[in-house]
């Protein structure tokens, strides 16, 4: 039998692996046409059809219109499992949390068994803590780097692009300056909330984890304390099966 097919839906991105031996293998990542161009959607779902004919499908969907527009593709598919539609891979205490997050929480909380947090850094940023009996307890969500310059573009149209790093030390022109209003302030952001909620669950400290597209931009920020992990939605989707109880 085929291995199921794994489908990453996010805001702008489809990833789509197989699930091999409980990892997730043969990754492919495909942006996301925009809502009107018909024939870029009628490409993307051709391509999930024949990858999903006869297989068991497992996805995690963070974008509603966007799934609406693909799921006719997996008519073909031996059988479609959602991560929150069809459970949990893990007691969940927070409400309405997209299903990325929950994901990439438990595939960071196999890998150590401890209290611990998960940053993820895409088009939004999220922040989100599993405690020491790996129950998901909730987060934070705010605007992805990438989001943040755009605004920031778009209402100080007279300020430069940021620079490509971030200086060590006070900026001392607009586009260093841009970058350490954005790079470090999230950095810093990040590692005040991984304090916080440490205290906040009784640990002297908590491992951080660190994943999503922008994660090699800040990962120097933030320091050799958290690990980078590529590809946690789809690691968690690789583990979860919701046919077999776990």
């Amino acid at each position: 039998m085929a291995a199921p097919l794994l489908l990453d839906l996010g805001n702008r991105r489809l990833k789509l692996a197989e699930a091999a031996a409980g990892c997730p293998a043969a990754i492919a990542a495909r942006p996301l046409p925009e809502e009107a161009d018909e024939a870029g959607w009628s490409r993307l779902r051709g391509e999930v059809a024949e990858r999903a004919a006869g297989r068991a499908v497992r996805a995690s969907v963070v974008r509603p219109r966007a799934w609406e527009r693909l799921r006719p593709a997996l008519a073909g598919a031996a059988s479609l499992r959602l991560a929150g539609e069809d459970g949990w891979p893990m007691p969940v205490r927070s409400r309405g949390t997209g299903a990325d997050r929950v994901l990439a929480a438990w595939a960071a909380w196999r890998r150590c068994r401890r209290a611990l947090v998960v940053v993820d850094l895409g088009t939004a940023w999220t922040l989100d803590v599993v405690d020491g009996r790996g129950v998901f307890r909730g987060g934070a969500i705010g605007p992805g780097l990438g989001l943040q310059e755009s605004a920031l573009a778009a209402a100080c149209p007279h300020l430069p692009a940021p620079a490509a790093e971030p200086p060590e030390g006070i900026p001392a022109d607009s586009a260093a300056a841009v970058a350490a209003g954005t790079r470090r302030a999230l950095a810093a952001a990040l590692s005040g909330l991984r304090s916080e909620m440490a205290a906040r669950l009784g640990e002297a400290e908590l491992p951080g984890f660190l994943t999503g597209g922008d994660a090699a931009r800040l990962a120097p920020l933030l320091g050799p304390t958290w690990t980078p992990a590529e590809d946690l939605v789809l690691a968690g989707l690789a583990a979860w099966n919701p046919d077999e109880g776990t």
